[in-house]
């Protein structure tokens, strides 16, 4: 795959034209920089929104798992067993 840029800059320079080259070498930097602020927020949005999620779904397996279906409290081994449910979604183990 070809850079289209780089053969605009080297069409430019030798036509004689190196500011309109080095205006094209600005802009493909900008645009570099650009595009990696842009997927940099993306990366960003999308990690919080799995440990948002993460969290959430914890939660939920936490205290689903502490409710007794006859009625009663869970047992010290089921409540740690829960706990550490809990904690392997936030923490992402399997």
């Amino acid at each position: 795959m070809g850079d289209t840029e780089q053969d605009a800059i080297n069409a430019l320079l030798a036509a004689g034209l190196p500011n309109e080259a080095r205006a094209v070498e600005y802009l493909r930097a900008r645009l570099g920089a650009m595009v990696e602020q842009y997927q940099a927020g993306q990366r960003f949005s999308y990690e919080q929104g799995r440990a948002d999620e993460r969290e959430r779904c914890a939660r939920i397996a936490r205290l689903g798992c502490l409710v007794d279906p006859d009625g009663g409290s869970p047992t010290e081994d089921e409540a740690a067993m829960c706990n550490e449910i809990s904690e392997r979604i936030i923490g992402g183990q399997n």
